[in-house]
């Protein structure tokens, strides 16, 4: 078939660090070059297991092609109704061709496996006459490996019919070399004096991992373990001992793909679904000495030239790995190491001129993202036809549009068409770029390491920005704080002058307390003593009498008690002889005695309460005030006075209560009581928030006034109570 126009097509994988893709890729890339086809591989797109429902092709939205390749063998496990609506749905109205897998709705190439399998059991059991089988199997839920496991399984079930002792075991590699590496050394450990006679991996990459265990065994028995593969890669061609694989026809699908995909550009019909054989290659790692075809008369001087040649790409590529691989480490070392992007601008361009790199994009986003979005900024940028790198990008980035920029790198060179590999910088969920390049096929593995390695520097770079911005906040912080701190600095030095006014007011209060003693003291203790004075006098002028020296001796027997009153109301002695309980008792017992009052006394709490000295003095000034407030203002017939203790064990509190039947605190007689109640309502608050008392004084509406605090008696050792 001939091409008229240059097309343009894309081939989604999910790596080219997988010699299954990489084979794929290369069969591919051949025949688009060879019809002048550009070719765009967008690496790392996958197609999300069902139970996350969503197809994930980021760049989807973003591509100008014609055309569509769809590896889905590598990033398909099941195919399920569901993923095929999920995949007609995103690339609705463009052709498009899935080759591994066979997707309804969409065209599909397939390469049948099932028959060369059967082949490859047949060999084993009825050639070689194995007993004990160990499948190394690809992950439990791929369609191939689902095949591949039901052949093997059957084929030894049926031959165990006639041959008993035939014996399988199963473990999981997971198509991939180290894990498959893992488990064999796993099966080794727990099977010690039990090899297997063959493993047989369910494809060429496992094969190679199970082949490293077993040569490095002691054991003769394990090191002569017969190994086969499923794939036919380069390596399996080259490894040593050559690997018994069922080979896959790479060229040929890739052909039937290409051939399919330009069909349906040009709008004519193709067929559905393409299927291509797989064939058996019987080499030595299964335990034959050459060839499957015995008959057939070696030519010594093609096995020789075959021989020679095979050694000859071996060395070249062994020598080739070697030099991309030494560069690949000095590159991730100084991407380790580097403090910014600009820091590895000379360290990337060498480790792109050592591996051949001529055409390399590092394209980044503004954010890191999810999705893929429209625009991106160049940041360095090497092309063939140009000498080094633009590295000035690094600093100064180029803007553009990402559907615009993906035109026009598929744009043909001298040579013809160009392929163009894409690979997104992301780290676990987020991405923070892309590269664009061409390599050699040797590259594609470093470069996808690399790329990985590059992703985790961009991140780290990220973080490192995020924690200098969260730094520069937390400093400005620290100035808003220490800019509060200076307002509340200067509250509290407001504060601090409020309480020296509320510190003077009580001063105030005390004075005045002292004043009115002192006024007492002269307008009748003074005032007594005075009238004594002249009586003495005029007893002594006039010789006195009887009756005389009787009133005397009442009015100082009268003196002599309100002096001690007077005492006894400047300092309560009885606290420090007698105790709270009864010093409060006695006090009640005076104010009955000196009026008609009814009042009933009651103490329920401990005795003696376990609070401090001035809680003592503080709860009996209060006390005494308020009974001195009802004498004088409350114009009460009854007073009642309890003490009790509450609360559980750590959480104890003293309940004081002091209520009676007088006319209350009503607005009409509050108002008439404010100037000569204030004095000892105020003093009793303050004696209350000394001692850290809640303190209510309440009066309901019939009448009655009732005064209540609850001392917590675990802060009842306050200091500062007067």
């Amino acid at each position: 078939m001939s091409y008229t126009l240059l097309m343009k097509i894309a081939l989604y994988v999910n790596s080219l660090d997988d010699e299954y893709q990489l084979s794929l890729f290369r069969s591919i890339q051949k025949r688009t070059r060879d019809k002048e086809i550009e070719l765009l591989c967008l690496q790392q797109e996958h197609i999300n297991p069902p139970s996350k429902k969503d197809v994930f092709f980021p760049s989807r939205k973003l591509l100008n092609v014609d055309g569509i390749l769809l590896l889905t063998s590598s990033m398909l496990e099941v195919v399920t109704d569901e993923v095929s609506t999920h995949l007609a749905e995103q690339f609705k109205g463009i052709p498009t061709v899935s080759i591994g897998s066979s997707i309804p709705n969409i065209h599909s190439i397939i390469i049948r496996g099932k028959s060369s399998m059967e082949q490859l059991m047949d060999h084993l059991i009825n050639h070689h006459n194995y007993r004990h089988y160990l499948f190394l199997s690809g992950p439990k839920d791929h369609q191939d490996n689902i095949v591949r496991l039901a052949v093997f399984k059957k084929a030894l079930d049926n031959a165990k019919q006639k041959i008993p002792d035939i014996s399988y075991d199963i473990i999981y590699g997971y198509y991939n070399e180290n894990k498959a590496t893992y488990a064999m050394n796993q099966f080794f450990e727990n099977n010690r004096d039990n090899p297997p006679d063959v493993v047989v991996a369910a494809n060429d990459e496992m094969a190679l991992g199970a082949l490293k265990v077993l040569r490095t065994r002691t054991d003769y028995n394990w090191q002569h373990t017969a190994v086969t593969g499923f794939d036919d890669t380069d390596r399996a061609q080259m490894s040593q001992p050559p690997l018994t694989t069922v080979s896959q026809p790479y060229d040929k699908a890739a052909t039937q793909a290409v051939e399919a995909l330009y069909t349906l550009i040009k709008q004519q019909e193709a067929d559905m679904l393409i299927k291509v054989d797989s064939t058996l290659q019987i080499r030595n790692s299964c335990g034959c000495s050459g060839p499957a075809d015995e008959t057939a008369e070696p030519d010594p001087d093609k096995e020789l030239i075959k021989a020679k040649t095979t050694l000859n790409t071996i060395q070249t590529q062994t020598v080739k790995a070697t030099r991309y691989m030494r560069n690949a480490s000095i590159l991730t070392q100084t991407l380790n190491t580097a403090d910014s992007l600009l820091d590895c601008g000379q360290a990337i361009y060498e480790f792109l001129d050592n591996l051949d790199i001529k055409d390399f994009y590092m394209v980044l986003f503004n954010e890191p993202t999810s999705e893929l979005p429209e625009k991106g900024s160049i940041v360095y940028k090497k092309t063939s036809g140009t000498d080094g790198c633009e590295q000035d990008l690094i600093a100064h980035p180029e803007e553009v549009d990402l559907r615009d920029f993906f035109s026009n790198i598929l744009t043909a060179g001298d040579d013809g068409a160009v392929t163009r590999c894409i690979r997104y910088l992301r780290a676990g969920q987020d991405m923070y770029g892309l590269i664009i390049y061409d390599a050699d096929d040797l590259a594609h593995p470093h470069i996808c390491n690399i790329s990985a390695f590059l992703a985790s520097t961009l991140q780290r770079f990220r973080l490192t920005e995020l924690e200098k911005a969260r730094a520069d906040w937390l400093e400005q912080e620290v100035d808003k704080r220490t800019s509060d701190l200076l307002k509340t600095h200067q509250l509290l030095e407001a504060e601090s002058q409020r309480r020296i006014q509320v510190e003077a007011e009580v001063l105030k209060i005390s004075e005045l307390e002292r004043m009115r003693f002192s006024m007492d003291l002269h307008d009748d203790i003074c005032q007594r003593l005075a009238g004594l004075s002249m009586k003495c006098r005029g007893i002594a002028g006039s010789g006195g009498g009887k009756q005389k020296i009787e009133e005397l001796s009442e009015q100082i027997d009268e003196t002599l008690s309100r002096t001690r009153q007077y005492a006894h109301d400047s300092y309560p002695v009885e606290l420090n002889t007698l105790g709270l309980n009864q010093a409060m008792d006695n006090l009640c017992h005076l104010y009955q005695k000196q009026t008609d009052y009814k009042l009933i006394y009651t103490w329920t709490a401990p005795d003696p309460v376990e609070i401090s000295q001035n809680a003592q003095i503080a709860l009996f000034r209060i006390l005494q005030e308020a009974l001195h407030n009802i004498v004088k203002h409350a114009k009460a017939t009854k007073v009642t006075v309890s003490i009790s203790q509450k609360g559980w064990q750590g959480d104890e509190k003293l309940f004081v209560r002091i209520e009676d039947n007088g006319q209350g605190l009503g607005a009409s007689r509050k108002s008439k009581r404010k100037e000569s109640s204030g004095l000892g309502l105020r003093s009793m608050q303050y004696r209350a928030d000394q001692i850290g008392a809640q303190f209510s004084i309440t009066s309901p509406e019939k009448g009655g006034t009732c005064i209540e605090l609850v001392l917590p008696l675990k802060k009842a050792e306050s200091t500062h109570s007067r």
